[in-house]
């Protein structure tokens, strides 16, 4: 049909011009409101949207030297970490030997020994004779630690040392690592350019399973306080060194124990910090960032298990057990969590701290993180695109173990999955718990199934149970970890952490050239450490793993390894921060 004008009688003229006029005044309203709005956001007299300006936050604690010990701080800080000539060269190769040899030490922690406890000492565990070997190999190469510390074995296989302190009134440091490693598949060992267990050192790097996850933490503690030792240190303040030996399995059976360990010494609220693993020294936005994680997000591992009447499978059900839980799966993979940015959210820090001190960060990204309360959802969204960003706000799923069947012509009669989750710190275990009933029971319903969800105090509750079913679904929660507490990112122990840090890592240090110096940063760790059981005996935990990223490679998978430099660099870390909290 073609195109034909009409015309538009009179007084249909005058209530078009009228609406036109009407129209015109609401578009100079909206631009007007759209103006002020942008003057708002520019300046900072923002009456209605309250915010903190840049230069309020992230205010950064100056480099921090210990004030006594001249003769340390030269013989071991200045001659032995930082030093170039021939003494710091022979410690940096023997130092390097040690924590290759330690890497030799088979300590797997596999997930068959999950929450089961020790044998006896006179019964023989192949699967953990590695902890005893590597209990030994510390009394070899570390003599004066075993001379001058108490050590306790906690629970066969994990240690605890005291370092005793000349002033009892003040609360102890606790310091803390793990033996154990992830276990070195037999499928990925003709991958490694070096043997995982080999303990290989070449001129830069010490190769081997548990260099950088976390022997290398591990050994930095002890190699510190030897030095320490060695110069006639005698501390004020305890040292604490905590040394789990299945972290890598939740850590029931060994931080769990020592955490018990230290409360019945009436320890409860009484250390006054620890620092564990974490986060790294990064480089992100034309800004160094020494990220050191202040809370961590919960965790809970859900399964769920599809039971149907097994046959022939010449005879097939429209949908075998397998099938149906493969449309739960794929069901609860289609809605995820909602991402959110809170106050509380220590991501907001880092994204504050990065946008203080950038060169590099987009202008509009840096002016919305300023006034985030305006902002809020747009950065929200603009971040979420990149995954590493978003699980900082939002709660993961990973659908990572599934099973059923047993013959390929039998029908299934059992078919199970486990989702492994990471609960962000606005949510929690009963949040992940509705989710997957509401996500599960309408298939549940459509196949005739009744559904029960177990939680994780053994708590039961029913449902589509009314009439005789076809089979039965059960949502079982296996294991579970709310949101941890969120540490303090201002105060004495914050800042003597970050004065540490800025001192050992800084460019007046022997940071390498070109880079900005040190912006200490708080962070949110979506992982988890042995600090979960360590909640009841200080509120100031801090997770720092004390190297540069670039600095380390293979985390959890093949040819793991670590920069020399970088591991004397721990040394000098924890040198320095023993010396500086026992002035704190």
């Amino acid at each position: 049909m073609a195109f034909m004008y009409m015309p538009v009688p009179a007084t249909e003229h005058l209530q078009l011009a009228a609406h036109q006029r009407r129209k015109k005044a609401l578009i100079f309203r909206v631009a007007v409101l759209g103006v002020l709005l942008a003057l708002l956001v520019l300046t900072s007299r923002r009456p209605t949207f309250p915010s903190r300006k840049l230069s309020d936050v992230c205010v950064q604690p100056p480099p921090l030297a210990p004030r006594a010990g001249e003769d340390i701080t030269r013989k071991n800080y200045e001659e032995l970490f930082k030093g170039k000539g021939s003494r710091h060269d022979e410690f940096r190769n023997a130092s390097a030997k040690r924590l290759a040899e330690a890497c030799t030490i088979k300590t797997e922690s596999y997930d068959f020994l999950k929450d089961v406890p020790p044998l006896p000492d006179d019964e023989p565990e192949p699967a953990r004779e590695g902890f005893l070997k590597f209990h030994k190999f510390l009394e070899d190469r570390f003599p004066l630690l075993h001379k001058h510390c108490k050590k306790e074995v906690i629970n066969r296989y994990s240690l605890l040392y005291t370092w005793e302190g000349s002033d009892a009134s003040l609360e102890p440091l606790l310091l803390m690592s793990h033996i154990d490693t992830v276990p070195v598949p037999n499928a990925t060992l003709d991958q490694w350019k070096h043997p995982p267990f080999a303990g290989y050192v070449d001129e830069e790097y010490i190769w081997g399973r548990g260099a950088v996850d976390t022997k290398n933490t591990l050994l930095a503690i002890v190699e510190a306080v030897e030095a320490l030792l060695n110069v006639g240190f005698k501390p004020r303040r305890t040292v604490l060194m905590a040394f789990g030996s299945d972290e890598e399995i939740s850590g029931h059976q060994g931080a769990k124990k020592i955490a018990q360990s230290l409360l019945d010494r009436g320890l409860k609220d009484k250390v006054a910090l620890a620092v564990d693993e974490g986060s790294q020294i990064v480089e992100a936005e034309g800004v160094t960032l020494a990220m050191v994680s202040i809370q961590e997000k919960g965790y809970v591992d859900v399964s769920i298990t599809v039971e149907t009447p097994g046959g022939h499978s010449s005879i097939p059900p429209p949908h075998t057990g397998i099938g149906i839980l493969a449309q739960i799966i794929t069901h609860i993979e289609a809605i995820t969590y909602t991402p959110e940015l809170g106050d509380e959210n220590p991501f907001l820090d880092t994204l504050r701290c990065t946008a203080k001190y950038s060169t590099e960060m987009d202008p509009w990204l840096k002016k919305a993180i300023e006034h985030i309360d305006v902002f809020r959802p747009a950065v929200v969204k603009l971040l979420s695109t990149d995954p590493r960003k978003r699980y900082m706000m939002q709660t993961s799923q990973a659908v990572d173990k599934v099973e059923g069947g047993v013959k390929v012509n039998a029908l299934p009669e059992h078919a199970s999955t486990t989702i492994n989750h990471r609960i962000a710190i606005h949510e929690h275990v009963s949040t992940v718990e509705e989710h997957l009933l509401h996500r599960t029971l309408p298939f549940a319903e459509h196949h005739n199934l009744s559904l029960t969800t177990i939680a994780f105090d053994g708590h039961n509750k029913t449902y589509n149970d009314d009439a005789p079913r076809w089979g039965t679904v059960k949502i079982q929660t296996v294991d579970v970890l709310e949101p941890a507490p969120r540490s303090p990112s201002a105060g004495k122990e914050w800042d003597v952490l970050g004065g540490t840090i800025k001192r050992v890592f800084g460019d007046e240090s022997g940071q390498d050239e070109g880079e900005s110096d040190v912006v200490v940063t708080p962070l949110l760790m979506p992982a988890n450490t042995d600090t979960r059981h360590f909640w009841d005996l200080t509120r100031n935990i801090y997770r720092f793993g004390t190297t540069r990223e670039k600095h380390t490679f293979g985390l959890h998978t093949v040819n793991e390894r670590i920069a020399i430099d970088a591991h004397v660099d721990s040394m000098a870390f924890y040198h320095e921060f023993i010396r500086n909290v026992d002035e704190m």
